[in-house]
């Protein structure tokens, strides 16, 4: 992606993210999910809720902890640490 069209705060933004690396290689991308990654992510959630599980207090749990780390670890300004492993 050519970002010399970019603004000047998006070039701002990536430089800074750029700059705060945690990993051995430059971002892929700095954009944000398209609409179909949206729509995509609400069917997988959809057809989640509507497949039979039986499972314990303690697995929904341990599932309900991990979607509450990647929902922390998704929002703006909040990654990794670096050297931590999820």
């Amino acid at each position: 992606e050519d970002s010399s069209n970019a603004s000047p705060q998006k070039k701002d933004e990536e430089e800074a993210a750029v700059k705060k690396k945690y990993g051995v290689a430059n971002p892929i991308s700095f954009a944000g999910p398209t609409e179909t990654d949206v729509h995509r992510n609400a069917l997988l959630v959809f057809e989640n809720y509507l497949s039979p599980q039986i499972l314990s207090a303690e697995e929904i749990a341990k599932r309900e902890e991990i979607l509450r780390r990647l929902d922390q670890y998704s929002r703006k300004g909040n990654g990794i640490r670096p050297g931590y492993m999820v």
